[in-house]
């Protein structure tokens, strides 16, 4: 018996699937109105600014690969209470094991077959946007140099058409699989694919069409008719729900925002040539959204975390005295740092999303360089901007305490495996969001310009004092469920803050003098 479950992945944020090197030409023909601003950047500057390539069918349309698409079930399936390694393995089959006391398990494929999702035909998909990336140097707190990249997005509101095969299966088998799907719906990172997930990219959301059978019956009519069509095509649609299943909650704090800025401010997009006066001259744009003709003020929550991460950098810098620099690649990094924004072995565990505004008025301001030799005009450097004067933007941060899966470690059983957030991470974090909060982090393009100023940040409990007592009473709550937390065990929530900074200057200090070290074993 085989069943066929349909239905839509939408994208409720820029999806980024990858490819792992630069795009090549686009097919001849794809989306001929768009105009690729990247090479006529190019063509105007000595070096070219790569674009990372995402995944395209053929046709120059984005899809989601089969394999994306069973590792976002399988990591779902490892959340859920109510399913053993057996069944597990029965879904979506296993990797070969090594043992010590036999040779190398024979691996066994599941019973789903997945297929790439591809690009709804009846929906409307543009060539993907390049977006712009850099990251914010700590010194200068400007672009750094060398670090400028773009990639390719696809837009929200983009639908995929799925299709899963499922063979030797029953009908409780499909139930389990329609649970599994229920549980993409967008709410998270954990219903997120491709990169930046953290960041608010790659959700998706599972949209259920039909549910397909073909049975003995079925079989029958397709023999009799010659086989001359596809077996789905004699397979009859059957009315299967998903059944309740349990499934591990997450352990999180959700902190919103309400950054009220001050001045001007925008995420610009690529820098765009257009006529003036029979000469070029670059107008620079608030970043709009693939696909689509809406312009607004927002702060993408890679540009929110790359601002926090350069904050906490220095923070971290000023604590430890240490003046050596990182590791390249964020190879080596504190435990604090590693905790909350990330490392090449552990996702962040803090996920900033999109921040959206409100009361926004649309400026433009024309910008010239002045010849410091003439006192005039230099030629050619001028240019425009069209910024937000004092948009609100608005969102929400999610600090995950806990981030804990029932996975297969051994081949033979399942292990729980568990990440919690350092105490040290915690004051990290607090220290970040009071300079957030008192306008020490400015947000958005030409902050070296006066725009992105914050002038204040309303969160759940008002201003940011209200803000700290909270997170420490968190912590506090959790210090019976959580080893890393038992230190705030019986501490007021303003006391927890101050015991998790206290720590923070430990470990930096520990840090910093490992370093050293380090450096002046390698002198000798």
């Amino acid at each position: 018996m085989r069943w066929i479950i349909r239905g839509v992945f939408e994208a409720l944020s820029p999806i980024a699937i990858h490819t792992g090197s630069d795009e090549d030409e686009w097919p001849e023909g794809v989306c001929p109105t768009e105009i690729n601003h990247l090479s006529q950047i190019a063509s105007e500057q000595t070096r070219i600014i790569p674009v990372q390539g995402i995944e395209l069918d053929a046709t120059g349309r984005p899809f989601l690969p089969a394999t994306a698409i069973k590792g976002l079930l399988r990591a779902k399936a490892s959340q859920c209470c109510d399913l053993d390694l057996d069944q597990t393995t029965r879904l979506f089959g296993d990797a070969p094991q090594e043992d010590a006391s036999q040779s190398a398990k024979v691996p066994k494929g599941g019973m789903i077959e997945f297929r790439n999702a591809w690009a709804s035909a009846s929906g409307r998909v543009m060539r993907p946007a390049a977006r712009g990336k850099t990251e914010i140097a700590e010194g200068t707190r400007t672009a750094d140099d060398g670090q400028l990249r773009h990639d390719r997005v696809v837009a929200k509101g983009v639908c995929f058409d799925v299709d899963l095969v499922l063979t030797r299966a029953n009908r409780s088998d499909v139930e389990t699989v329609l649970s599994l799907l229920a549980q993409v719906n967008g709410a998270s990172s954990e219903s997120a694919i491709g990169s930046s997930t953290s960041q608010g990219d790659g959700r998706i959301k599972w949209i259920k069409e039909q549910v397909l059978c073909f049975d003995r019956v079925q079989a029958q009519e397709w023999l009799k008719a010659g086989a001359e069509k596809p077996w789905a095509d004699y397979a009859t649609e059957v009315d299967v729900a998903a059944i309740p299943l349990t499934f591990q909650s997450r352990l999180l704090l959700e902190i919103s925002l309400e950054i009220h800025i001050e001045g001007h401010f925008l995420v610009a997009a690529l820098g765009e040539y257009v006529n003036e006066e029979g000469k070029k001259a670059s107008l620079h744009r608030p970043f709009r959204l693939a696909a689509s003709d809406e312009t607004t003020a927002r702060l993408p929550g890679a540009s929110l975390d790359g601002a926090l991460r350069a904050q906490a950098r220095r923070i971290y810098r000023t604590i430890s005295g240490d003046a050596l620099p990182w590791a390249p690649n964020d190879t080596e990094l504190p435990i604090a740092f590693a905790s909350l924004f990330g490392s090449p072995d552990y996702g962040s565990m803090l996920e900033t999303e999109t921040l959206l505004a409100t009361d926004i008025t649309p400026v433009r301001q024309e910008f010239v360089a002045i010849d410091r030799f003439t006192g005039g005009q230099t030629d050619g450097k001028k240019f425009k901007l069209e910024a937000f004067e004092k948009p609100v933007l608005k969102g929400k941060l999610v600090l995950q305490l806990l981030r804990r899966a029932t996975q297969d470690l051994s081949g033979k059983r399942l292990t729980v495996a568990k990440h919690a957030l350092t105490p040290e991470a915690l004051g990290l974090l607090a220290l970040c969001l009071k300079d957030l909060a008192t306008g020490d982090i400015p947000l958005g393009h030409a902050t070296r310009k006066g725009y992105g100023g914050v002038k204040k940040v309303i969160f759940d409990d008002g201003d940011w004092p209200g803000m700290l007592e909270t997170l420490g009473k968190t912590a506090v709550s959790h210090a019976a469920d959580l080893p890393e937390f038992e230190v705030f065990e019986g501490l007021s929530g303003r006391e927890a803050i101050g015991k998790a900074v206290a720590l923070l200057h430990d470990e930096a200090t520990a840090w910093a003098d490992r370093r050293k070290g380090a450096k002046s074993g390698e002198v000798t």
